[in-house]
């Protein structure tokens, strides 16, 4: 009788647990993570990297990242400008070398100081095929070239 009450007991209790709700759906990644925002104010990159073991230094990451692809936008812009004023003057091969040195410091210079715009971890992995990438927008105001 009393393994019979125990089985009842058991039963009863199973059947009257209740069943935890799903998981919220993961929110949508940010516009940015899909296309860099196009404003002729600023000068905008994006950064991603992968998961790592802290959180914080997978954003870190991504910041640096987004910084990197800043700095081959604005140098990419500057060395074309640069060695098309370098040719027309004549200049020597070892000429265009010192400018392009002298502008890959400005651009580091430049780029360190870009604005961290947002930051947004995948953590589902809905954009990316590692739950836990970390997407990071970074900006730097656009400025007219001197002397146009």
């Amino acid at each position: 009788m009393r393994a019979r009450l125990a089985v009842l007991a058991a039963v009863a209790a199973g059947a009257c647990r209740t069943v935890a709700p799903p998981p919220p759906a993961a929110p949508p990644p940010p516009d940015w993570v899909r296309r860099i925002p196009d404003d002729p104010k600023w000068l905008y990159a994006v950064g991603i990297s992968g998961p790592t073991p802290f959180l914080s230094h997978t954003v870190d990451n991504a910041v640096e990242r987004a910084r990197g692809q800043l700095a081959l936008t604005v140098e990419s812009d500057i060395v074309a400008g640069t060695l098309s004023i370098e040719r027309s003057g004549g200049a020597t091969t070892r000429d265009t070398v010192v400018a392009v040195a002298a502008v890959s410091e400005t651009t580091r210079a430049l780029v360190e100081n870009a604005e961290v715009v947002a930051t947004w971890v995948d953590a589902a992995g809905s954009c990316s095929p590692d739950p836990g990438t970390a997407y990071a927008l970074v900006r730097m105001e656009r400025r007219a070239p001197r002397g146009r």
